[in-house]
């Protein structure tokens, strides 16, 4: 309910609004006139008429423009008075939901309002509730090296980004299987996630050789990565005491892993995560290759990319990267595939 001062303050405004109107203008005379013949008759039946049209002609004056319950015209026009904290504080969520979804369809057609709300209103309304799901000027490098045993890859990579940090207890997921990887994907504390797809024998064999490593830095702080095995599919890299923080904060994470020798392709997914800012993802091989290619499927917009690649095929590496502009919104589901082939001929 609106205090006494802010009724009069916004019945002044619309008065001030609508007094210099032509037709108020003529209202005003009709007040006038009759005001005067009703002093000048003085007679029962004249006074109640006359009280009457003054009263329709003064409505009609200063509510022009709403229906005749003046409470709900008063609490009408003062809401868009109010600014965003005004909103939340008198209006209750469920409300301004409602008016949010009335406001889409009084622009667009019904059924396109609905999509509007569904797919784009309510992912950001999620994350006011899970605000970690947003990584801005996101970096992520990949660099792959032949092995000494000839059997797999090593992989380096380095993640920076400004972000959330929701729980002390962060980790990064290294998973032998794709069923052990997708149980990495519904924990908050993962930051990070790779599908190390070798032979059971080879991933115990790798598992405490010092293949796997990954260290954090979260403004200037290190932490180093301990490993737990949780599974004979997964192995966790846990850092202990990460500072919990409400507000976005300088990032890098580097880590260290295997693929394959076999490996052909390298998926990197953002399945969780919205990407604000300049995405920028690269690529990079230190090995002789014919080709090296991405396919780049960025939801949200267009982006512009730009690609380098080294067609050499007597050079000792090649890489590529894709970026996005730097005022970019990339929703969650975005992410790249880098596919290379051998100077023999050899593909994924």
């Amino acid at each position: 309910m609106l205090d006494t001062v802010t009724r009069i303050w916004i019945l002044a405004t619309r008065a001030a609004a609508h007094v210099g109107r032509s037709k108020a203008r003529v209202g005003w005379i009709i007040v006038l006139a009759t005001f005067g013949v009703d002093r000048l008759f003085v007679n029962r039946d004249v006074h109640e008429v006359a009280f009457v049209l003054i009263s329709v002609v003064l409505a009609y004056i200063f509510l022009p423009d709403v229906g005749p319950d003046i409470e709900r015209a008063v609490g009408l026009s003062s809401l868009w008075l109010r600014d965003a904290t005004q909103l939340r504080t008198t209006v209750d969520s469920a409300r301004l939901r409602l008016a949010t979804v009335e406001l889409l369809r009084s622009f667009l057609s019904p059924a396109n309002a609905n999509a509007a709300w569904v797919f784009g209103c309510l992912p950001f309304l999620t994350l006011e509730e899970q605000p970690e799901r947003v990584l801005s000027d996101f970096r992520y490098e990949i660099h792959v090296d032949p092995a000494d045993d000839a059997r797999t890859y090593t992989a380096t990579t380095s993640l920076s980004a400004r972000r959330i940090l929701p729980t002390p207890s962060l980790w990064v997921g290294l998973a032998r299987t794709t069923d052990a990887l997708v149980d990495e994907y519904i924990t908050s504390g993962c930051i990070l996630r790779e599908l190390v797809p070798v032979e059971q024998s080879l991933w115990d064999e790798l598992a405490f050789s010092g293949k796997f490593a990954a260290t954090l830095t979260v403004e200037r702080q290190r932490y180093v990565g301990r490993l737990d095995r949780q599974s004979n599919d997964l192995i966790r890299l846990l850092f202990d005491e990460v500072p919990v923080s409400v507000e976005p904060r300088e990032t890098t994470l580097l880590c260290k892993f295997v693929i394959p020798r076999a490996t052909r392709m390298f998926p990197v997914k953002l399945a969780s995560y919205f990407c604000h800012g300049r995405t920028e993802i690269s690529f990079t091989i230190a090995e002789p290759v014919r080709t090296l290619g991405v396919f780049v499927s960025m939801a949200g917009l267009q982006p512009q990319d730009e690609r380098g690649e080294s067609a050499d095929i007597r050079a000792r590496s090649a890489s590529i990267k894709v970026r996005s502009k730097a005022d970019a919104l990339l929703w969650p589901g975005s992410g790249v595939v880098f596919v290379w082939t051998l100077p023999n001929g050899e593909s994924a």
